[in-house]
């Protein structure tokens, strides 16, 4: 992840073509954007802690395991 990089949430807004980031709690109508652009998205590019937030923010589950297990369970919650 260089410096220049949106943030992992941003990154997703984008992917998902969305206006705003508030625009990907849209479920279910973006859960197959999502998921395409969670698989889309290395786990090595954003921070545990960037996963976490992702994480809480889209699915309101807290959860205190690594980037790849947060990848993980969002990609099986928008599948």
């Amino acid at each position: 992840m260089d410096s220049f990089s949106p943030d992992l949430l941003e990154h997703l807004t984008i992917l998902t073509g969305c206006t705003y980031l508030s625009d990907l709690r849209m479920q279910p109508f973006l859960s197959p954007k999502l998921y395409l652009a969670l698989a889309a998205t290395p786990v090595q590019s954003y921070s545990t802690a960037q996963w976490k937030e992702a994480l809480s923010y889209l699915t309101g589950i807290d959860f205190d395991g690594d980037a790849s297990s947060c990848r993980q369970l969002l990609l099986q919650y928008f599948s």
